[in-house]
């Protein structure tokens, strides 16, 4: 059970962190396509994660990590601006109408706090170890033999969610299945 001290814990380290730019040494990084997982180093805010846009301070993290090849321009943009290239917005609205759904609620990580501004937006959120998984091909859900990951698929879009372009999901040690990119979802 995740108690509000540790969420009112994870949000001032996180704030500090972006005041003072310094990461390194309070949380490790999971990248994604639009945004990042910051989990906090140690075990006592272990089962939490801040998810954020892969704003600029983070593009240049990513960058040193990966040794990708940025054009100058690109970098030095990345470097200099802190501006929203993406939004968590939807993740947010998604998870609100998920979590209507005692059937699809199961699948998808627990929002803790978030907060979205301006300069900043940021979810606390249940850290999934596992497998990631990610596809690109939905299943046909009228296969009535389905594997549970596509059985899960379909559940949502027999509930009037559709996903975007891809589903992402972790694959946990529960042996179940957390679908992760929430602002990848629609309701229609």
């Amino acid at each position: 059970m995740i108690e509000k001290e540790m969420v009112i814990c994870l949000k001032k380290l996180f704030n500090d962190a972006m005041e003072s730019k310094e990461f390194a040494n309070k949380f490790t990084f999971i990248f994604g396509n639009n945004g990042v997982i910051l989990r906090p180093k140690g075990n006592i805010l272990g089962s939490l994660c801040v998810k954020t846009p892969l704003i600029g301070i983070f593009k240049k993290l990513k960058l040193a990590e990966s040794n990708e090849e940025w054009r100058v321009d690109e970098f030095d943009k990345a470097k200099e601006e802190c501006i929203l290239t993406y939004s968590i917005r939807q993740d947010i609205d998604i998870y609100n109408e998920i979590s209507k759904n005692d059937e699809l609620f199961p699948h998808i990580p627990t929002f803790h706090h978030y907060e979205t501004s301006e300069k900043t937006e940021f979810i606390i959120m249940d850290f999934i170890e596992g497998d990631y998984i990610e596809t690109m091909i939905l299943p046909n859900c009228t296969n009535p033999s389905l594997k549970e990951f596509d059985n899960i698929v379909c559940k949502f879009r027999n509930n009037d969610f559709d996903f975007i372009d891809r589903v992402e999901a972790i694959h946990n040690k529960e042996d179940s299945y957390k679908l992760i990119d929430l602002g990848g979802i629609i309701k229609h």
